[in-house]
This record gives structure tokens, C-alpha cells and sequence, in this order.
């Protein structure tokens, strides 16, 4: 009788053994399962932040290339402004001096 329990508590060691090794496995797979989707996770934020500031960094560059282009159709309106202007002053000191 002592030996069959003897086999039986070997045999009960070995299960429970083998419990413990999965369920540590388990965790364990658990556990880095865990870690890569974190790190994943991580990645993916870092990645989102990245093309967020870039798109940002764009839009800056855009802006000031569209505040330059403004300015410098500004520019233009005023330089064509002053010419019209002048040509009009001149158009009419020609006629009043033939009028003249």
C-alpha cells in the first residue's frame, strides 16, 4: 500500500510539475506578449508623434512660403500700382502740355 501511494504521490508530483511549468509558461507568453504589444503600442505613438510634427514642420514651411508669396504679390500690386500711377501722371502732364 505505501508503494502504490508512493507512485501515486510521484505520479501527483508530476502533475502538479507539469501544472507549474505550463502555468509558468503561460505567464511567461503572457508576459511577452504583453511586452510587444507595449512596445508596440510605443512604436506606434512615437511613429503617430513623428509624422505629426513633420506634417506640422510642413504646414510651418507652407505658411511662411505662403506669407513670402503674399508678400511678394504685394509687392508686385504695389510696384504696378506706382507704375500705372505714373504712367496716368504722365499720360496727363502729355495732354496738358498739348492742351497747352
Amino acid at each position: 500500500m505505501r508503494q502504490t501511494s508512493a507512485r501515486l504521490n510521484l505520479s501527483q508530483v508530476v502533475v502538479i510539475v507539469i501544472i507549474v511549468v505550463v502555468v509558468i509558461l503561460h505567464l511567461l507568453a503572457a508576459a511577452i506578449i504583453i511586452v510587444i504589444i507595449i512596445v508596440v503600442v510605443i512604436t506606434v505613438v512615437i511613429i503617430i508623434v513623428v509624422v505629426i510634427i513633420v506634417i506640422i514642420i510642413i504646414i510651418v514651411v507652407i505658411l511662411h512660403l505662403l506669407t513670402a508669396a503674399i508678400i511678394i504679390i504685394i509687392v508686385i500690386i504695389i510696384i504696378v500700382v506706382i507704375i500705372v500711377i505714373v504712367i496716368i501722371i504722365v499720360v496727363v502732364v502729355i495732354v496738358i502740355v498739348i492742351i497747352v
